[in-house]
């Protein structure tokens, strides 16, 4: 049968704890699946690894074993196994011994050069460890076989010794530690022959030259050694048999006679029964049955029992042998049950007392009691005078309360005095009457008397003398603090709104009002499945599954991405948060700077809970299914403690001496050398977090589906606390005063008291993990699957500090007019109102009267000087560009215009009296915007003229007209104007031929030409909108955009060109921009960029891009590519995201020909043969992994193997055996497949 190596990877979702990768020996006898009871996940165990399977019925421990595949470039690390041979030699004078093995590598005898490690060890799991790690480098294995000489100094007393054995490529780096530990036979013990210097060549030792104490196995079977158990003697024994013990009788054979009985002592009969046919027939027994006795018997019959009281014939029994039962005349008797006289009964003592219901004539009774009348009336007259009656009329003197309803129906009743009470049943009341419990009620005037039984006067609260450095507020109170260490005051759970609570600092220390009352939430949602906080709390780290790690230096406001992107699963940080440690998929990595730099330390492990101490230089790390690892050198390198457990999580004294682990399904252990040394403690739990306190002392332990457990002691002793929930993590402060606790599915809870008392918080959430600063005050919470949340008191006192809280509903409460002198550290511009003025604060508006020395102003606006003048000598050399708005003129009286600096903005010159200036504003000091009339001026804005405006012309004959510069008598034309309003007018050469037609519209014309045979008009304008009028005829239609020579003498001129987007065009129509119209004709060729979308037909192979994919031609994508429908290969109808129909290979990686997996169903049964079909056959026999599953929706705890037997194309036989018990199942068992070739 072919052998598999087979990986599971259990999915990791909230709820759910992640085991590491395990390996099963697919088809190996001894191989089982293991549930987790919180994961939900299967992981592969080996039982009885590194040796032969357990035969059935056995109670082989379970191993795990891992096969790591390596995580450095494509290097791959196997499993390495170890079978060792003991071949010793031992030198009589040294403690040293030779120690032989053999190396096997992936199944083969090894070859080359390793590093070797070997530990002792007084057991063969766990145990202590004696001496140190010896290491070997460099040890030459050949053929498998390897010789090292070993010292681990005087470890033989004469116990049992175990060899533990770590092995490592040459200069490979972590050693892996092989399982299981080898035991050391008796050779290396010759070493005691050091000191027995005539045994070289003797034939015999003398006795005193034997040192210590032979065992028994040493001694030979015919010896009787004293106390020895088990012994068979055998032979005949002779001797004085007086001092032997424990003699059982069923052991003598024969009969005793009379005489063999007095002479054997019976104490020494301690066992065992003497059988009645060895005892003379002359001899009474106990207990013997059918024996009849004859004649008279005397002595004493005290032991006698079932004797007949008929045979009794004489005589009187004492009262001293009468029962307790038994009634006697001068006895004090107590009759318990039902006593009936039939006659008279005269009890004439005066003390006698009865209970119980009387009949009959009670006429002669007296002091009876009243409150034993339970029927019948009293009348009237039988009652006293004192007594109220309610048909007579009643005068009550005294004071009389009613605390029931008192209703006085009479129109006729008065009543005087002063009332409290609801009034609110009354009527006919005067509008100056107040009545009790009305509401919106508006009472004026002035109050006297006592207000005792007022409730809910506004600013009067309880007041509360507290001593307790923990205590919890009631509604309307108030707390004067009087201690002198810190006091931590937590608001009422329940509360209506409005009610105020009011602290007073009078004592000398500090206090804190809301610790863990109010939580934000920070950052994004993502997987997050740990936090960690700095001692003061700014400082934060939290890592989340398949992301980065972030980091926080504001207490969790804001969030920077750190590292890489990996499945963390822990974080731990130094009491100033500068040393972060953080768990990744298998590998540690620290970072000594906040985490802006990560290390990886390259330990492949499971690991699951990290801790560090305050000063981050020493490291405890717990990995699922291995070890306890320790570093002090900040994670450089690592020590691993303890046995190899279900290890779930880990927390350290500040110093890292006291340390605390947990198992899930486990113990808890706790260590008080740093690690090195562990000890159990409380029961097997599903723990899934604990905290400890700075000195190590306060512990804290949760466990899923269980309560809280704290200890004040480090661990000896544990009370469970609060209620059974779905405990995810714990935290505590310095001083394990205060804890703060999370549960999956539900909320956070928060205990200022040790863990006596909780309060929930916040609202029902999958809390995942939970960190708190030293002092406990500031909190950070992260949901797996949602958000951080982060939690700081609500106020933090002082001595002479006064506070009142409010509460504002939905559990929030709001402190109340907090004084300047209250504040600590700093407050957001966005909390501070409009009128406060901040240093270097942009766009403040400011109102009032400012007073003060404004020689650093700048920017300022003249339009706001709105009373007095400017002095002139105060404007000497001012840049007139730092003026905005406008000056009013009464502010400019008399101002050298020399007096100004640079450019003066149009805005601030308005409205400003010529009169007021003197002198004249050179050009210079004019901004850009002002036009000069020697100047090139651009007019951007929109300038509006009321009259004509004339270019070149003096006499403009229209709204606009511009006339270029004429030419003279036989020069050359005039150029034409940039703009004209006017018909073009035609070259003539002595006189007038013909005249232009009129204008209908605007023409942008040419100039006319001089009046002689060579005179020629100028170019037609580029543009010419114009409208023919006809001197006789009726007139062309206008409106038309026409490039046309001028009209008139020939030859006629060139027509012109129309440039849109370019001032030189060369063509007819040229556009620098884009032309849109309804339909074009005629060659496109020379067009350029064509939009696509208005192509029509199809678009040739050979006019696309080179990087356009072509359906026939082969491609190689270079780009991240992005595809949302499903994408087929070989195949036109995909039916999923990718479908493959073929073969598929990625990176160069095993070729995939078909893979399929499938989930059936196994009925019920002790063990089953089942055969699994495949829906589609293979081509080849493919590779088959098989394992079991709960039924779906069912949860139980039974454990199976599953071994793929056989395998065809078509279909694979499965053998299922139950492992953890030998009893059949009744649920129908799922049997999941995967297979590929």
């Amino acid at each position: 049968m072919k052998t598999e190596f087979v990986r599971f990877k259990p999915a990791r979702s909230p709820g759910v704890r992640r085991a590491s990768d395990k390996v099963c020996r697919a088809g190996f006898p001894a191989c089982r699946l293991r549930r987790f009871p919180a994961a939900r996940a299967w992981k592969a165990v080996v039982q009885g690894a590194g040796k032969p399977p357990e035969p059935a019925g056995s109670k082989a421990c379970p191993t795990v074993v891992d096969f790591v595949t390596g995580t450095v470039g494509v290097c791959k690390v196997s499993a390495l196994f170890l079978a060792m041979m003991a071949a010793l030699k031992i030198s009589a004078q040294t403690s040293a011994f030779t120690y032989q093995g053999q190396l096997t590598h992936s199944g083969s005898p090894a070859n080359g050069s390793y590093d070797l490690t070997f530990a002792l060890f007084d057991a063969a799991s766990a145990g202590n460890q004696l001496g140190g790690v010896l290491t070997n480098t460099a040890t030459p294995v050949t053929s498998g076989l390897f010789t090292v000489t070993l010292d681990f100094g005087n470890q033989f007393p004469g116990a049992n010794r175990w060899l533990e054995i770590g092995v490592v490529t040459n200069g490979g780096g972590t050693f892996t530690t092989l399982a299981p530990r080898q035991q050391i036979t008796a050779t290396p013990y010759a070493m005691q022959a050091a000191s027995a210097n005539t045994a070289a060549n003797a034939n015999a030792v003398n006795a005193s030259n034997i040192l210590g104490s032979l065992v028994l196995a040493q001694l030979p079977p015919a010896l009787v050694t004293n106390g020895a158990s088990g012994l068979t003697l055998a032979g005949s024994f002779v001797g004085d048999g007086s001092g032997l013990s424990n003699l059982s009788p069923a052991s003598i054979n024969g009969v005793l006679t009379p005489a063999q009985i007095p002479g054997l002592d019976a104490s020494k009969i301690v066992s065992g029964t003497v059988p009645l046919g060895q005892l003379p027939a002359s001899l009474i027994t106990n207990g013997a049955s059918g024996v009849n006795f004859t004649g008279t018997f005397t002595g004493n019959g005290a032991g006698l029992a079932s004797l007949n009281a008929t045979n009794i014939a004489s005589g009187t029994l004492s009262d001293a042998r009468l029962s307790t039962n038994v009634a006697l005349l001068n006895s004090a008797n107590f009759f318990a049950g039902t006593n009936r006289f039939s006659n008279v009964v005269l009890a004439t003592n005066s003390n006698n007392q009865f209970t119980g219901a009387f009949t009959g004539n009670g006429g002669a009774l007296s002091a009876l009691n009243a409150a034993n009348i339970s029927s019948g009336t009293l009348s009237d007259a039988r009652l006293s005078a004192n007594v109220a009656l309610l048909n007579a009329p009643n005068v009550f003197t005294a004071v009389n309360r009613f605390s029931g309803a008192l209703i006085g129906t009479n129109v006729n009743n008065q009543f005087t005095g002063v009332f409290t009470g609801n009034g609110s049943g009354l009527t006919q009341l005067p509008a100056a009457v107040v009545t009790n419990g009305e509401a919106g009620l508006n009472l004026t005037g002035t109050f006297t008397g006592s207000g005792a039984g007022l409730t809910n006067v506004p600013g009067t609260l309880a007041a509360h003398l507290p001593a307790a450095a923990t205590i919890t507020a009631l509604p309307n109170s108030d707390y004067n603090l009087t201690n002198a260490l810190a006091t931590t005051l937590s608001l009422p759970s329940t509360a209506a709104v409005g009610d105020v609570v009011e602290v007073n600092g009078l004592g000398t220390g500090s206090w804190q009002v809301g610790v863990g009352v109010n939580w934000t939430a920070r950052d994004s949602s993502r997987a997050w499945t740990s936090v960690a906080s700095s001692a003061d709390g700014s400082r934060l780290v939290a890592a989340p599954n398949n992301d980065y790690i972030y980091t926080s230096t504001d207490s969790g406001v804001t969030w920077i991405a750190r590292g890489f992107v990996l499945s963390w699963s822990a974080v731990a940080s130094s009491a100033d948060g500068s040393k972060l440690l953080a768990a990744g998929s298998t590998e540690l990595y620290t970072s000594t700077d906040g985490g802006a730099t990560w290390v990886a330390r390259n330990n492949i492990q499971n690991w699951y809970g990290l801790a560090s101490s305050d000063d981050g230089t020493f490291l405890v790390a717990v990995a699922y299914g291995g070890q306890i690892y320790t570093s002090t050198n900040s994670g450089a390198t690592w020590t691993a403690r303890d046995s190899v457990r279900s290890w779930h999580t880990v927390a350290s004294s500040a110093d890292g001496s006291k340390l605390v682990a947990a198992v899930y399904g486990g113990q808890i252990y706790t260590s008080t050398n740093s690690g090195v040394t562990w000890f159990p403690t409380q029961s097997n739990r599903y723990w899934t977090s604990v905290a400890s306190s700075a000195d190590g002392t306060s512990l804290v332990a949760v466990g899923d589906n269980d309560y809280i457990y704290t200890s004040t002691d480090s661990g000896v002793t544990w009370t469970p606390r609060d209620s059974v929930r779905g405990w995810f993590a714990v935290a505590s402060s310095a001083d394990g005063s205060r804890l703060a606790a999370v549960e999956y599915g539900g909320q956070i809870h928060t205990s200022m008291d040790g863990g006596a008392t909780w309060t929930a918080r916040d609202h029902v959430r999958n809390w995942y993990t939970i960190a708190s600063s030293a002092d406990g005050s500031k909190l950070v919470a992260a949901v797996n699957g949602g958000q951080i949340y982060t939690s700081a008191p609500l106020f933090d006192g002082g001595p002479g500090v006064s506070q009142q809280f409010q509460y504002a509903g939905n559990g929030v409460w709001q402190p109340l007019g907090i004084s300047a002198s209250q504040i600590l550290g700093g407050i957001p511009l966005s909390s501070l109102a409009g009128a406060v003025v901040t240093n270097k604060q942009n766009g403040l508006t400011l109102n009032g009267t400012f007073t003060g020395d404004g020689s650093g102003l700048i920017n300022l606006n003249a339009s706001q000087l709105t009373s007095g003048s400017v002095p002139p000598g105060t404007l000497t050399s001012v840049p007139a560009a730092n003026l905005t708005g406008s000056v009013p003129s009464a502010s400019l009286t008399s101002i050298p215009a020399g007096n100004l600096t640079g450019s003066i903005p149009p805005g601030a010159l308005t409205s400003v009296p010529a009169a007021s200036l003197t002198g004249t504003i050179a050009d210079a000091l004019l901004p850009a915007n002002v036009p000069l009339l020697n100047g090139t001026n651009l007019f951007t804005g929109t300038n509006r003229f009321a009259s004509y405006v004339g270019i070149g012309t003096t006499n403009p004959q229209g709204q606009l007209h511009v006339v270029g510069a004429s030419g003279t008598s036989g020069a050359a034309p005039g150029p034409g104007a940039p703009v004209l309003l006017s018909a073009g007018n035609g070259g003539d050469d002595n006189t007038p031929v013909g005249s232009g037609g009129n204008g209908g519209g605007i023409t942008l014309g040419g100039g006319r030409g001089g009046n002689d045979s060579s005179g020629q008009g100028g170019s037609g304008a580029t543009i010419v909108l114009q409208g023919g009028a006809g001197a006789v005829s009726a007139g062309g239609a206008g409106g038309n955009i026409v490039l046309t020579p001028g009209a008139g003498g020939s030859p006629s001129g060139q027509s012109g060109r129309v440039g849109v987007g370019t001032s030189n065009p060369v063509s007819s129509l040229d556009v620098n921009g884009t032309v849109t119209a309804t339909s074009f004709s005629g060659n496109a060729g020379g067009l350029t960029n064509l939009p696509a979308g208005n192509l029509a037909g199809t678009v040739a192979d050979a006019r696309l891009s080179g990087n356009v994919a072509l359906l026939s031609v082969a491609q190689t994508f270079s780009g991240t590519n992005i595809f949302n429908t499903a994408i087929g290969i070989g195949t036109n109808n995909p039916q999923a995201s990718l479908d493959v129909n073929g073969s598929l290979r990625i990176n160069q990686g095993t070729k995939f020909s078909r893979v399929q997996d499938g989930v059936f169903t196994a009925g019920p049964t002790t063990n089953l043969v089942v055969t699994g079909v495949f829906p589609i056959a293979f081509s080849n026999t493919p590779t088959v992994v098989a394992t079991s599953l709960a039924q779906a929706g069912s949860d139980f705890g039974d454990t199976f193997c599953v071994t793929v037997r056989k395998v065809t194309t078509t279909n694979f036989v499965v053998n299922i055996v139950r492992v953890d018990q030998t009893n059949s199942w009744g649920q129908n068992l799922r049997i999941a497949y995967h297979a590929w070739e």
